[in-house]
């Protein structure tokens, strides 16, 4: 089986154990998830199965979407729920009206920088091994893209928002720098990722539906149909199989691709082969897969 699931990860459950109990549930060997979602958090998980493990990086770097509500006047060492609370603030006086004037301030590109309790790495070591130790290390802020952010319920403590966004944007991060900007503080209650690219929350299904739902398991070439597909035949398929480029002209394109565009790479019969990029007038093989 070589599939991805699109699976709706319930809270309490961390990214490694959702995958555990997918190759459980569905009887497999080899899966990995593309892209974490903290164990607070719900929505969409890609599992990639077997050969589509291949696959999962490109999965990873789709723009996501979320649903999160932050408290002010409490900010925490987690900046979620789950961690201890390192300074209080009233936030009593803040009104709707200075909450959406501090909103634009964070949309486009912006600079943020990751929380210590993250699974990024110094010298090998994640950072939230480090923080648990009462460990602080300095992190270069980091260039991200928000693409949309609106805040949609506003009760005060809390305020609800729906999050657009590049891959890498830290939405307690997020929460964080907004309560530091109106100056009481605030950390993330409640996460849920309602889409990932073209792969929405409506989609997945839960653990326990897994067996009974083939319809949240889409073959390779059907998660990847967001990619223009590149078809080959004869001596131009054989040199795809080998790893060799070929020429732009010489595949039928399903649309115009452009420069570093990946494509998917399909035979005549419209089987996925792997994984092209387009670099100077040709297509050049990023990666096979073999079912």
């Amino acid at each position: 089986m070589s599939v991805v699931v699109c699976l709706h990860k319930d809270a309490g459950m961390s990214s490694h154990d959702a995958v555990v109990r997918t190759k459980k549930a569905l009887k497999v060997k080899k899966a990995g998830h593309a892209g974490t979602l903290d164990p607070m958090a719900t929505g969409v998980l890609l599992v990639c199965i077997g050969e589509a493990t291949k696959a999962a990086g490109l999965f990873s770097d789709l723009d996501k979407e979320y649903v999160v509500t932050l408290k002010l006047g409490e900010t925490t060492d987690t900046y979620d729920a789950e961690g201890r609370v390192v300074e209080y603030r009233d936030a009593g006086a803040i009104t709707a009206e200075v909450i959406h004037a501090c909103i634009p301030a964070f949309r486009g590109r912006i600079q943020q920088v990751p929380p210590m309790y993250s699974a990024l790495k110094r010298n090998g070591e994640p950072l939230y091994q480090l923080a648990r130790r009462g460990i602080e290390v300095h992190r270069d802020p980091r260039t991200v893209t928000v693409h949309a952010l609106d805040v949609f319920a506003i009760d005060i403590p809390f305020v609800s928002m729906r999050v657009s966004c590049s891959k890498g944007t830290y939405i307690r991060s997020l929460c964080h720098d907004i309560g530091r900007r109106l100056g009481i503080g605030a950390h993330m209650t409640k996460l849920s990722r309602v889409r990932i690219g073209p792969f929405l929350l409506e989609q997945c299904s839960r653990l326990q539906e897994l067996p009974a739902r083939p319809e949240a398991r889409l073959s390779l070439n059907t998660a990847l149909g967001h990619l223009p597909a590149a078809c080959f035949a004869g001596a131009g398929l054989i040199r795809i199989r080998h790893g060799n480029p070929v020429r732009v002209e010489d595949a039928a394109m399903s649309r115009l691709a452009s420069e570093q565009e990946l494509v998917r790479l399909q035979d005549d019969q419209g089987t996925l082969v792997g994984i092209g990029r387009i670099r100077s007038g040709s297509i050049h093989v990023d990666r096979l897969f073999l079912f």
